[in-house]
């Protein structure tokens, strides 16, 4: 319920605007930022919003009991999974064309901007070769990115033979079974851009171990704790390696995402990503569901009829 699409019902200030200055009015369909801050503290002006210390998240908090400093301002409709959500002031929202299907655009505020805020930390990838480690939907989504951007290879590793098949059709030069990464180490190469999107602390000690000098490493996908991971601090210096972290993102990131899935969002097959759409009055049957699927993701359309 944080990956949200909507269209404007009502509007408590008349003058908002979306990230590209243009004015919002009511039957707009929106995306919008998965967090909202206060843009004035320390984190805010330190160009870290996504890191605010008023932050607020959608679809993080249930309701009606919701806990925290959201249950006391009265933000009950904050998440996706519902008719209505209500947006709060420091949210940042851009306007999308209604010709875009709903289930390419939809990722946009969660999976697709967080990749967007991983390649632009990673820095200019053309000619590079870029190993992604997971084939999920941000993995996914970093490949087709990546190639976009001028990328000369994209390796992608996974656990799944299934989603290394989707990979290939989303740019994947090369794809490797995660099982069969030792023996075909050798023939593997080097990378000037690694993007580790499982959260895997092996695969974050693989993917340093096949880092060109001056290679970039980008941390995504561990947001719950993980095993430690054995660093050698001479072998980073002396290799000139950047690791860096990503979690969340930019309001820029937001745009930069919109405007790919605007451009590329039929050059590969994003909308097959959703394999299954429930009525809202399913919410449960999905979630019950969803463990048993392969499923990249599945949507929920408050609009359908119960099947």
């Amino acid at each position: 319920g944080h990956e949200i699409l909507g269209v404007v019902e009502r509007l408590g200030d008349d003058s908002l605007s979306d990230l590209r200055g243009r004015k919002i009015k009511v039957g707009d369909r929106v995306v919008w930022s998965v967090t909202a801050s206060c843009d004035e503290c320390r984190n805010c002006k330190r160009g870290f919003p996504q890191k605010c210390e008023q932050l607020r998240k959608y679809g993080h908090s249930p309701i009606p009991e919701q806990a925290g400093p959201q249950a006391d301002q009265g933000w009950v409709f904050s998440g996706g999974l519902a008719e209505y959500c209500h947006l709060v002031p420091g949210t940042k929202l851009v306007a999308v064309d209604h010709e875009i299907a709903d289930e390419i655009i939809c990722p946009v505020s969660c999976a697709t901007a967080t990749v967007a805020a991983a390649l632009r930390t990673a820095g200019d990838l053309a000619n590079c070769r870029v190993l992604v480690f997971g084939a999920g939907l941000l993995g996914l989504t970093a490949s087709a990115m990546a190639k976009s951007r001028g990328a000369s290879s994209i390796t992608v590793c996974d656990t799944d033979p299934q989603r290394l098949e989707l990979a290939q059709r989303f740019a994947a030069d090369r794809c490797v079974l995660w099982s069969e990464w030792a023996q075909r180490l050798p023939s593997l190469g080097q990378f000037d851009v690694v993007l580790e999107m499982s959260g895997s602390s092996q695969a974050t000690e693989a993917g340093i171990s096949v880092a060109d000098t001056g290679a970039s490493l980008v941390l995504v996908g561990a947001v719950r704790p993980t095993p430690a991971v054995e660093i050698f601090p001479e072998q980073l210096v002396r290799r000139v390696l950047s690791l860096h972290g990503v979690h969340n993102y930019r309001p820029a990131d937001l745009l930069t995402a919109v405007d790919f899935l605007t451009e590329h969002g039929t050059t590969w097959p994003f909308a097959e990503l959703v394999s299954r759409v429930y009525p809202l009055s399913d919410v449960s049957l999905a979630v019950d569901d969803s463990p048993r699927r392969t499923a990249i993701r599945i949507a929920i359309k408050p609009s359908l009829e119960k099947t």
